[in-house]
């Protein structure tokens, strides 16, 4: 997914899921959360306004530990990470 391509959060397929997580550890600025937050209100199905944020939380969450796992991953793998940049 490019940064201008939207989705909506109930409509997201996994392999954009993976794609979006792809990009936040590489960018952890690639994803506006707060943009999502309109749409969450919209939602008038409680079912669906629980996933849609449960969702939201793991993206959020994914997105706060990302720099410790990047140096989680290049400390343990240190091969695989110069591979990578070059």
């Amino acid at each position: 997914m490019s940064e201008e391509e939207s989705v909506s959060v109930l409509d997201i397929s996994k392999e954009q899921l993976f794609k979006i997580l792809d990009n936040i550890y590489e960018n952890e600025e690639y994803y506006n959360l707060e943009l999502v937050g309109n749409e969450l209100a919209s939602i008038k199905n409680p079912v669906k306004k629980v996933i849609a944020e449960q969702i939201l939380d793991k993206i959020q969450d994914f997105k706060k530990q990302v720099g410790a796992l990047r140096t989680t991953l290049s400390a343990k793998y240190p091969e695989i990470h110069s591979e990578i940049e070059k």
